[in-house]
Formats: C-alpha cells, sequence, structure tokens
C-alpha cells in the first residue's frame, strides 16, 4: 500500500494487516523482564517491542527519550485508522499509544518528535490535515493535541525531516515538496521557521538547481546558520548540501554526483574538535560500490568520502548518523552485512568503522530512523519491517567496544 503522495519520494511502503495473527488478543508487553542486555553475541540485538498493527505498525522515524525519561516515537501505520500513531514507551518496558492518526489531525508521521524548551512535543505528519498535505502539532505532557500548521500550496507539502528548536525558541524544519511549483511538479520543496505558537514563515523555497526534495530537517551551527541536505535536485539532480542564514543569504555548497555518493538522507551531525569543526552525514546509494557513502563536509565546502559502503559493512543507509556521549558516530543501514538485513555500526573521526549489530528479520529490518542513545548508556532505534508480525520493531543494543558516558539530560536546542 503506497503513502499515496503525489510527486513525493516514496522508496518504500508497507502493508498493514491489523488481523495479522489477530493482534487484537495481542496485549502490550514487558520484553525487558528485568533481565541484563547480555553482551556474549557481537551479532545480538535485543527486541523491545513488536508492533502488531493494532499498536502501531512501520515506524520509520526515531525515537526520543524525554525528560520524564519516557521514550516517545511515532509509526507511519497501524493504529485504530491505519494511519500512524504516536506512542510513549516506558524504561521498563510498556508501550502505551497516546494518539491515533485518523486524517483530520494528521496521518503518516516520518519524523522523530522533538521535546522544545516550554517542555511539549512537536513534530509533523505527512499527511492528512484539511489539505491531506501534512500537519504540525504540539502534544503536551498531560496529553492534550493541537494542530499548528495545516501544510499546502506555497506552505510547503509532505514534512518530513526532524524539527529542530533555536536559541530564539523558534522550530526550524523542511517539506518535501511546494513552494516553487514552476520546476518542479508538486513543488520543489521548502525550508521553513515556526514559533511555538505555531506561526509559520518560509524562508527559502528550492527551484531544483540549488535543491529539490530535502527529506531531512536542518541541523545549526554555533551561529545560528542551519545545514542540511536535499535528496534530489543540483547540478546532477542527486542532491546537495546547503546553508541559509534564516536572517537572510542562501548557499548552495555541494552538489553530489555518484562518484562521491548520491541521494543524501539524514540531517547532518556536527563534530568539532580544538582545531576544526565539520559535518558529517550519509547518502543511500553512490560511491565506489553504489551503496552508498558516509561522508564529512567542512565549513570551507571540502567534501570527503570517508567510507564507502560495500555491502559487507553496510548497504544504503537510509536514517542519519547520531553522535554518542562517547564522542563516536552510531548509524545503521537498511541493506548488508552477512545477513543481507542491515547492520548497526560505529565510526571514529579518526577513520575507522565496525559493525556492531546484524539485522536479520526476527529483530527487525529497514532500520529508518536515527538512532538515540538512553540514560542507561544503551543505543535505542526502531526498524520499519520485521520482527514477530512483519511490522516493524523497538530494539536496543550497547556497543562492545566503548562504553558510553550516562550524562543526562541531552541538549534539545542548538
Amino acid at each position: 500500500m503506497g503513502c499515496g503522495v503525489m510527486g513525493a519520494i516514496v522508496l518504500w511502503s508497507f502493508p498493514v494487516i491489523l488481523s495479522q495473527t489477530n493482534p487484537a488478543s495481542v496485549q502490550p508487553q514487558n520484553p525487558f523482564d528485568a533481565k541484563p542486555l547480555r553482551q556474549t553475541n557481537a551479532n545480538e540485538i535485543q527486541t523491545v517491542f513488536h508492533f502488531n498493527g493494532l499498536l502501531g505498525a512501520h515506524p520509520r522515524a526515531g525515537l526520543i527519550q524525554a525528560s520524564d525519561r519516557n521514550f516517545y516515537g511515532t509509526t507511519y501505520n497501524g493504529g485504530q485508522y491505519d494511519r500512524g500513531t504516536l506512542f510513549r514507551l516506558s524504561p521498563e518496558g510498556q508501550l502505551s499509544t497516546l494518539i491515533h492518526f485518523s486524517g483530520p489531525n494528521g496521518a503518516h508521521p516520518l519524523a522523530e518528535l522533538i521535546q522544545a524548551s516550554d517542555g511539549n512535543f512537536y513534530g509533523t505528519t505527512t499527511q492528512g490535515g484539511q489539505n491531506d498535505q501534512g500537519t504540525l502539532f504540539r502534544l503536551t505532557p498531560t496529553g492534550e493535541f493541537t494542530t499548528l500548521v495545516q501544510f499546502g500550496g506555497r506552505r510547503g507539502l509532505y514534512p518530513s525531516g526532524a524539527l529542530v528548536e533555536g536559541a530564539n525558541r523558534i522550530l526550524y524544519g523542511t517539506t518535501q515538496k511546494g513552494g516553487n511549483f514552476n520546476r518542479c511538479v508538486g513543488g520543489c520543496g521548502t525550508i521553513f521557521q515556526v514559533s511555538l505558537n505555531g506561526a509559520l514563515l518560509t524562508l527559502l523555497e528550492f527551484n531544483r538547481l540549488n535543491g529539490e526534495t530535502p527529506l531531512s530537517g536542518v541541523t545549526a551551527d554555533p551561529d545560528g546558520i542551519l545545514w542540511g541536505t536535499t535528496t534530489r535536485g543540483g547540478e546532477s539532480r542527486m542532491g546537495v548540501i546547503f546553508s541559509l542564514n534564516p536572517k537572510g543569504g542562501f548557499k548552495n555548497i555541494v552538489s553530489f554526483e555518484v562518484f562521491n555518493g548520491a541521494y543524501p538522507v539524514g540531517p547532518l551531525v556536527r563534530l568539532q574538535d580544538k582545531t576544526s569543526s565539520a559535518f558529517y552525514g550519509v547518502t543511500q546509494t553512490g560511491g565506489e560500490n553504489g551503496q552508498g557513502t558516509l561522508f564529512n563536509l567542512f565549513p570551507s565546502g571540502q567534501l570527503n568520502s570517508l567510507v564507502h559502503f560495500n555491502g559487507n559493512n553496510g548497504a544504503n543507509p537510509d536514517a542519519g548518523l547520531m553522535k554518542g556521549r562517547d564522542g563516536l558516530l552510531y548509524g545503521t543501514t537498511i541493506n548488508g552485512g552477512s545477513s543481507r538485513a542491515g547492520v548497526v555500526y560505529q565510526y571514529s573521526a579518526q577513520g575507522t568503522l565496525r559493525v556492531l549489530r546484524l539485522f536479520q528479520r526476527k529483530n527487525g529490518v529497514m532500520p529508518r530512523g536515527v538512532l538515540v542513545e538512553g540514560q542507561d548508556g544503551l543505543l535505542y532505534g526502531t526498524t520499519a519491517a520485521g520482527g514477530q508480525y512483519g511490522m516493524g520493531t523497538i530494539f536496543r543494543l550497547k556497543s562492545p567496544f566503548t562504553k558510553l558516558t550516562r550524562a543526562w539530560p541531552p541538549s534539545t536546542k542548538f
């Protein structure tokens, strides 16, 4: 079942069968069972939850851990109306569905949530709302849900990237389509800002030459400059890296051209050392083996392809990187590894990539959300398919190569 977004890039879609194995009879589970995570098998991923349709299906975004120490996330399908859910997962492993998306209140969320400085949760849906072209919503810790923005037309269509909060209490994000309809069918996409009460301002309309179809959100440097990628557009129409000053000033930094990667996905991650800083990211395809790359970009515009995925070390990353509190980068691929079902990997800025875990269908396949490091020092993530019901999982693991620190809470602002 496709998602039905005209003009939007849909790389994979999943059917949902709410009656499979009679999910209505499946009770919310506590998969932790007070058992410690075993570290004897380097290929082991511990499944925290198997989605079953009724409680959500096919999560395509990662989790966040909020100030109340619970994890929050969304599913793309499933729930009461088969249009996705918003859920909470307790540290003890109990999953509670908080919102069933129905269409009028949004449908099919793709991006991670954010907990803003006011303590509320903000997120987007790619469809639904008044125009069926996406929404931006707020959820309070007490459960009050409010639709703040109805996307459509020049305001942008189909937001799919995570929001980020600026120091000025403004949220920034992107839409896949909308904006400039002259160069692209359905529009080339936009960058926008929105206040915490829902006042939206479009900062940029892409025009294909400077980029097209931003599937991911933006990242900010210490000066408040926004950095990001588009999955299409640019000189070779294989994506670009850009920067934007919200006060004015857009730069197209790099166009991808197959040999250096193609179709970048996920937000950029900034690493800083004593002498320099660089942004790190991934591409879905391209590179020496056509299976994607891991790259860095210096503010000067120098792009370096650091890893060419080759199948053995993973293939086709479909989620951005996460910076651990140990200073290392963590990510996933949806293909590759000995099981050909994807991997979890670790990358150091010194140039070493290590495969940490392999997906094997029973523990999930197609990890499409950014990993998150929990307060307990474990890595948590989601898969869009696989698991007991074939509808995706929540998983956790700990790196066998490094001990993660436990500073808390992490910053939610740049």
